[in-house]
Parts: C-alpha cells; sequence; structure tokens
C-alpha cells in the first residue's frame, strides 16, 4: 500500500481524485494516475499556483516551438535543454516542474515568460523571424508577405504563417468545416467548443493524423484540399438545415 507523507508537518496524505493532499497544511502532490505514486513532491498552496502558472507558460510554449517546425517531442526537449540551461544542470530527460520547491519555481515561471517573449514565429518561406505588429494583431514578414494572426488578448500565434495563397486556402478550408460543427451544436444544444473539438476528431480520423495536429492554422495548400474534399459531401445539408434551426 502506497503511503504519502507531507514534507511539511510529516502528516500521512490522503488520496483523492488523483492528488495526494495533506489537510492540515493544504499541501498537494500529483500522482500517477494508475499506480498512485507521487509525481515530484508535495508543494503548499502558494507553491501550487506557481507550478500551475508555470505549466501554462510551458504549454504554451510547446505550441510556439510546434507552429515553428517543431514536433512535440522536439519542443519539449528544447525547452527541457533551455531550463536545465537556466539552473545550470545537465540532468538526463526532461525537465521536470513538479519536484521544484518555491524559489526554483519562481525562478522557472520568470525563465519560462522570457523564454515565451523570445519565441516568435518563425517565416517558413525565408527562415527570418516575423514581425510582431500590434495594431493589427498579427505576425508578419513583410518580403514574403507571410503572417499569422493571434489568440484574443494574447501574443499566442493562431497557427503557422502563410502567404496570401495559403491564408486564402485556410479561410476556404474553415468555411467547409466551420458549418459543419455549428449545425451540430445547434441541432444537438451542445457547447461549440464540445461540438469544434468532435468535428476536429473526425477531421483528424479521416486525414489520417494525430488530432493534436489537425487544426486548420498549422495546415498547408494539400491538407486543405483534404479538408474541403472531406467535408463537401455534407457542407450542403448542414447550410441548409442551419437556415432553418
Amino acid at each position: 500500500m502506497i503511503q504519502v507523507t507531507c514534507p511539511f508537518c510529516n502528516t500521512t496524505a490522503q488520496f483523492s481524485q488523483g492528488l495526494w493532499r495533506c489537510n492540515p497544511c493544504c499541501a498537494l502532490g500529483e500522482a500517477d494516475p494508475k499506480t498512485k505514486k507521487l509525481k515530484g513532491v508535495m508543494a503548499n498552496q502558494v507553491t501550487w499556483s506557481l507550478r500551475k502558472r508555470c505549466y501554462s507558460f510551458y504549454e504554451e510554449l510547446v505550441t510556439r516551438h510546434k507552429f515553428n517546425g517543431l514536433s512535440k517531442t522536439q519542443a519539449r526537449k528544447k525547452i527541457s535543454d533551455d531550463m536545465n540551461a537556466v539552473f545550470a544542470t545537465e540532468e538526463e530527460g526532461l525537465f521536470k516542474l513538479n519536484r521544484l520547491d518555491e524559489d526554483d519555481i519562481k525562478i522557472a515561471l520568470q525563465a519560462l515568460e522570457r523564454l515565451n517573449q523570445e519565441t516568435v514565429p518563425v517565416c517558413p518561406y525565408c527562415s527570418n523571424q516575423s514581425n510582431y505588429i500590434s495594431s493589427k494583431s498579427i505576425y508578419r514578414c513583410d518580403p514574403c508577405d507571410a503572417q499569422v494572426g493571434v489568440h484574443k488578448d494574447t501574443t499566442i500565434p493562431l497557427g503557422t504563417m502563410a502567404n496570401k495563397e495559403l491564408r486564402a486556402m485556410r479561410k476556404k478550408a474553415h468555411s467547409y468545416l466551420d458549418p459543419l460543427w455549428r449545425y451540430k451544436a445547434a441541432s444537438q444544444n451542445i457547447a461549440k467548443m464540445k461540438a469544434r473539438k468532435a468535428a476536429y476528431e473526425w477531421l483528424a480520423k479521416k486525414m489520417e493524423i494525430h488530432v493534436d495536429d489537425c487544426h486548420v492554422g498549422q495546415f498547408d495548400t494539400e491538407q486543405c484540399q483534404q479538408v474541403i474534399q472531406h467535408c463537401a459531401p455534407y457542407i450542403n445539408l448542414a447550410m441548409s438545415k442551419m437556415k432553418k434551426v
């Protein structure tokens, strides 16, 4: 039987909903969902909150690296190397945020914020870094006429940079895909995010790619053509029924 002791008060922690909890200290520790073994070390409320912020910046940085052409595995390896450099260690394996105490997690948070600010989209046509135009909320490479928008109230790219031709193809692909999930949301009275997720899961299977890589904002011209091809048999029916919903 697995037993976890709180490092703050030496009280035996209780397992609940995938976490080890120490009620007297309000300390938490993430557990392996299968074995219930503690992953890393337990954290008090301050450190736990800082870790959550770090994970948010970490995932954002993974996304940015993916938009610049790295796989998820390569992105995580790069971040791990960058963070090991911050802490001057050569530890093998991926960098583990859940092992850090309060002082170290603050250092990690500052480092991840800085890495996010430094990681701007690279133009896929000339391999130069783009410029962020705050007035238009886009990253742009003027020589290549390539650009990409950002998520609302952030500087996180909506996808990879695209020239005028590819932007037009992505817009067309969206015009075929989006009515399908919008009709699903309206006709089945479900949340738009849930309907959109289901649509992308369906599309990923059709395109025979992983759902994590299935985003129109990351597709090239050929992939956009596939989107149109897969959605075309359903688009007219969805559009006509949308008028009646």
